[in-house]
């Protein structure tokens, strides 16, 4: 465990509790029965604070900002310095400490920026599927009826305008429909109900180059 030196310390500023006022101070450390004692050190040498140090509240570290120690009797002593690996050495880890090394500026940051990157582009190209796939096959058939209903009276709401077919033109397309419906097994033909309507939808028509119907048709 690293130990500052009685003759250097850690160097900083204090608050007193209560105060707004800072000076200038030092943290030194030094054993006891009880345990390692952590005093604050005015620059007259005057110990102004002092505390085991498992009794001391110690901030979490967020990048170069300051750290502060908190004394049980609701004195401070803020570290005004980005000499993080001395507290880690006097403290060791607590909240945040990982991610704080991780955050440091250092090569090992890029290997980090591109598994992130990685991460994130595996979760866009297959993880999203796997888990629309996951939330469909949790989801009970009646709940998806539901919502399949909801999403086709909405689009006929805001979308659909009335079909322009002609009668004849609805009967050659309903025949054809209904055979199709006929081919289908004999529970889901009794399962389901099969209504067949006809709508305009001038912004959402398939686009065939090549095919070229004798009429339009618009379901």
């Amino acid at each position: 465990m690293w130990v500052a030196s009685h003759d250097r310390g850690l160097q900083g500023h204090a608050y007193t509790a209560r105060s707004s006022h800072r000076r200038a101070a030092r943290l030194l450390t030094r054993n006891s029965e009880k345990g390692l004692l952590v005093d604050i050190q005015a620059e007259d040498r005057a110990v102004i604070a002092s505390a085991l140090l498992t009794d001391i509240n110690v901030d979490p570290p967020l990048g170069s900002t300051p750290r502060k120690l908190t004394w049980p009797d609701g004195s401070v002593f803020v570290f005004e310095t980005d000499d993080h690996d001395s507290i880690a050495q006097l403290i060791g880890d607590v909240r945040g400490s990982v991610l704080h090394r991780y955050e440091a500026f250092k090569p090992r940051l890029f290997a980090v920026v591109a598994v992130c990157l990685g991460a994130i582009w595996v979760l866009w190209r297959y993880g999203l599927d796997i888990l629309a796939s996951v939330a469909i096959a949790f989801t009970p058939p009646i709940m998806i009826e539901k919502i399949d209903k909801g999403s086709m009276q909405t689009i006929d709401f805001a979308m659909a305008e009335p079909s322009r077919l002609t009668e004849g033109q609805k009967d050659y397309v309903e025949g054809i429909y209904y055979q199709l419906v006929a081919s289908l097994p004999e529970d889901q033909q009794q399962k389901h109900s099969f209504d067949l309507l006809f709508r305009d939808m001038p912004d959402n028509r398939p686009i065939a180059s090549n095919f070229k119907p004798e009429f339009k048709v618009e379901l």
